[in-house]
């Protein structure tokens, strides 16, 4: 139970980091656009493998987003970033 709560927390860390890099006018628009993308096929119903097939469906969407997430990291710069892990509380989003 603990290894969850700690993913988790992790996870709240990493979306309330998101939402801070979203606001600099630095961060790329496609930074901005990827990470919504993901979030969107995960939720709809469409996707390659349709959702009535319960155990492919994920792992299509186990690879689909992280292919749209890992870019959108790469694309926002290191001193944004920065920025934007010094606004979070202390502790969050180390990695």
């Amino acid at each position: 139970m603990g290894r969850l709560r700690h993913f988790w927390h992790r996870f709240q860390d990493g979306l309330e980091l998101w939402q801070l890099v979203w606001r600099p006018p630095r961060t790329p628009h496609a930074a901005r656009w990827l990470p919504g993308q993901a979030v969107a096929y995960a939720v709809t119903p469409f996707g390659f493998i349709p959702d009535f097939i319960p155990s492919p469906d994920q792992f299509d969407e186990l690879i689909i987003v992280p292919v749209l997430v890992e870019p959108t990291v790469r694309l926002v710069s290191e001193d944004v970033m920065g920025e934007c892990r010094s606004g979070l509380a202390p502790g969050a989003a180390q990695g």
